[in-house]
């Protein structure tokens, strides 16, 4: 899940330039690092070396639980970026909310004032989910995505005919799908790895453009109708395995 902090509004396609921190950047972070340490989250770890030019939307900074255990969360925060992650396993959005709102709310308290009197640039809201073996039963990546999924993608004939038989096709596909509101859902799909797993992954986000309102609850309201709309697709999208799956009380995802 990442909230971008103010940023100026450019047309789509414009390229940024890299950035370095500023000393103002530094005094924001070490503000936010000292209200995340007396939430718990007293770990901290800079991403990026001193001096080292950015890329657009890169954390710089890491906070994390003094003693992470599974399941954590964590923030990160750079010039124009702040994110609230979890690591697996996933609970529920009921169970994570209360951290993002925290996470949102000691964001807005670190910020100068003249940084407060500027929106946010984007909300958007990430899911990343893993396929594995006791779920795609078996299937290659293609026919689980065709046959359970429910994407209706194939290829030409003549690509067929020059396949070899004996080894399954790997897709890798990516959607853009404009929402309501002008929010926009990006979604992506391929094979890939989870621990020592081959997996079929499942990336899901829905991107909310600014401006929006310097406020923990309009940035919540946005993520929450992000997760609503992730949710229901997701479990539509999975009712061929859902007696394969174990939801948690919250629901899935």
């Amino acid at each position: 899940m990442i909230v971008p902090v103010p940023a100026e509004g450019l047309p789509v396609g414009t390229a940024i330039p890299a950035t370095t921190v500023s000393a103002r950047d530094e005094e924001m972070f070490m503000r936010f690092g000292a209200k995340a340490a007396s939430e718990g989250y007293s770990r901290f770890e800079r991403i990026m070396p001193p001096g080292f030019p950015l890329l657009p939307s890169q954390p710089v900074y890491r906070f994390r639980k003094a003693e992470p255990a599974s399941g954590t969360s964590l923030f990160q925060l750079g010039p124009s970026i702040f994110s609230a992650n979890t690591a697996p396993p996933y609970r529920s959005w009921e169970a994570f909310h209360p951290v993002v709102r925290m996470g949102v709310s000691m964001l807005l308290d670190s910020l100068d004032e003249s940084d407060k009197a500027q929106p946010f640039g984007a909300a958007s809201l990430r899911y990343i989910d893993a396929f594995r073996s006791e779920l795609t039963e078996g299937d290659s990546p293609l026919d689980f995505l065709t046959k359970k999924l429910g994407f209706d993608i194939g290829l030409p004939h003549v690509i067929e005919s020059e396949a070899d038989p004996g080894s399954p096709i790997k897709p890798l596909l990516k959607f853009t799908i404009p929402l309501a509101a002008r929010s926009v859902m990006e979604l992506t799909a391929g094979e890939g790895v989870v621990g020592k797993d081959e997996a079929l992954i499942m990336e899901t986000t829905v991107i909310a453009p600014g401006p929006i309102h310097m406020d923990v609850d309009a940035v919540m309201s946005i993520l929450d109708e992000a997760h609503n709309i992730i949710r229901r697709v997701f479990v539509e999208m999975t009712q061929p395995i859902a007696h394969l799956m174990q939801p948690t009380g919250g629901g899935a995802p």
